[in-house]
């Protein structure tokens, strides 16, 4: 089996929450800064709640949120219920939200856990259709193949 299929395999089909390091370079395995994309989907949320075990260890937590457009008024709440749900559970986190003009979440998260100099991007992984992913990409896609940061994913 292809791993790139076994990989989506995994993600998507087992149910579980998969971890992956780049295969560029091993990087020391850290969880000191850990970066959690949000958008407040249910995929969004197993993420968070799976990779909590990391978010205790980490020394800093950042939720990002990526808009392509300014957010209407009830979009700027978007991440407030991820960062009560920390607070709730003793984690201090930060709030980021982030305006991709271009409209590329994926590099826009990408850059986002460099600048921070993340050791951890913990997201929700999204399914589509092949002919959507081979004709759009995708932010789940286009992590999964060139993250520069470990990933927690989940589906």
């Amino acid at each position: 089996m292809d791993p790139k299929q076994l990989v989506e395999g995994v993600l998507f089909g087992s149910g579980r929450h998969i971890y992956l390091i780049p295969e560029a370079e091993r990087p020391e395995v850290s969880f000191e800064r850990v970066v959690v994309a949000w958008n407040g989907s249910r995929e969004s949320a197993r993420a968070l709640a799976e990779g909590m075990p990391f978010l205790y260890e980490a020394k800093e937590v950042t939720v990002i949120v990526i808009t392509d457009k300014r957010p209407a008024e009830d979009l700027t709440l978007v991440g407030t219920e991820a960062i009560n749900h920390l607070e709730h559970h003793g984690i201090g986190a930060a709030l980021n939200r982030i305006r991709s003009r271009e409209g590329d979440v994926a590099t826009a998260l990408m850059a986002e856990a460099q600048r921070r100099n993340a050791h951890l991007i913990v997201m929700g992984g999204y399914g589509h259709s092949r002919l959507r992913e081979w004709l759009l990409g995708g932010v789940t896609n286009d992590l999964l193949h060139q993250s520069p940061v470990p990933l927690r994913m989940a589906h």
